[in-house]
């Protein structure tokens, strides 16, 4: 795709691990939009599937390709960002994919609206490689209008625990600059600090349509639900650590007492149905301690002990 001298350069950054069998139609609907000035960047955070040989074959006048080694899918992004070229930076996963109009419509929101510095629309939801859309949404009707009219993102992503969905994300290469990319350290639960800081720094707005569609996978990451558990308790404490004002300020410590409860409640039955019942008392235990208002916690308690809960 020849680029616009008359239209701001964006640059996509693909980060694919193992995924050539989907990574054509990412690129592809980069490829396909109506938005002329595009470069593509792919990262392959080492692939053993002969990514490089098909991208090669398949896409070598058309794409900017960088191998690394296995670092993780923050890393790749971080790649990708010190390799693009662009004006306006966005990310897509290898397994997902734009509408043909996405670019030019958040294109269109970025002119009409000089103030705002990234962007970020709602996306629809597939399963596998099928293709088959099952959800047209994924935010409520009440939520949208909430994003829609909000002059705080960083308050309705930090209260109400939603975020923006990183292939439906645009910014502007200022914003990079400022949030210095991903945090490498933090792992599944990436996203969720990334939007937050991007959010606390560069003024953002929501676009309410569809224009990206995310592909979810039997074997996803997020489907390890001990994982999700252990970055959601690594999450609660990156929020503190680096926004121990904001916390204060919109009354999040009952919110994350209660978060952590979850957490723990979480390993303690993971605990008791391997029979490991001291474990599962010592999880109970700083589940209880944490946040005291759950019923159920005190009954999975006593059933570590070996006991019947009381009728």
């Amino acid at each position: 795709m020849p680029f616009d001298k008359d239209q701001p350069l964006v640059s996509i950054i693909i980060p694919t691990y193992n995924r050539r069998h989907t990574l054509g139609r990412a690129i592809d609907s980069v490829l396909q939009q109506t938005y002329p000035s595009v470069e593509i960047v792919v990262v392959d955070d080492g692939s053993t599937d002969n990514t490089k040989d098909w991208i090669e074959k398949n896409y070598a006048n058309h794409v900017q390709y960088i191998y690394q080694s296995r670092r993780g899918s923050s890393a790749a992004r971080n790649t990708g960002i010190r390799l693009a070229h662009g004006k306006w930076i966005g990310f897509l996963d290898s397994d997902d994919y734009f509408v043909p109009e996405c670019l030019e419509r958040k294109r269109d929101v970025f002119l009409e609206n000089p103030d705002v510095q990234w962007l970020f629309t709602d996306q629809r939801i597939a399963l596998d490689e099928e293709n088959n859309i099952v959800e047209e949404s994924v935010y409520s009707s009440a939520l949208k209008k909430i994003l829609e009219n909000t002059d705080d993102l960083f308050k309705i992503f930090l209260t109400k625990n939603v975020v923006a969905g990183p292939i439906t994300i645009l910014m502007k290469r200022e914003c990079l600059e400022k949030v210095h990319g991903y945090d490498e350290q933090i792992l599944y639960i990436e996203d969720y600090d990334f939007c937050l800081r991007l959010a606390q720094c560069c003024k953002g707005k929501f676009i309410p349509q569809s224009l990206s569609v995310q592909v979810r996978h039997q074997e996803s990451k997020m489907s390890n639900r001990d994982v999700v558990y252990e970055s959601k308790l690594a999450l609660v404490d990156v929020i503190q650590k680096k926004f121990p004002n904001e916390v204060r300020k919109y009354h999040w410590p009952p919110r994350f007492s209660a978060w952590r409860a979850d957490i723990y409640n979480h390993f303690g039955l993971r605990n008791l149905k391997k029979n490991n019942k001291k474990e599962a008392r010592q999880n109970f235990i700083r589940s209880i301690r944490t946040w005291p208002f759950q019923k159920m916690v005190y009954w999975h308690l006593l059933k570590s002990f070996g006991r019947r809960a009381p009728a």
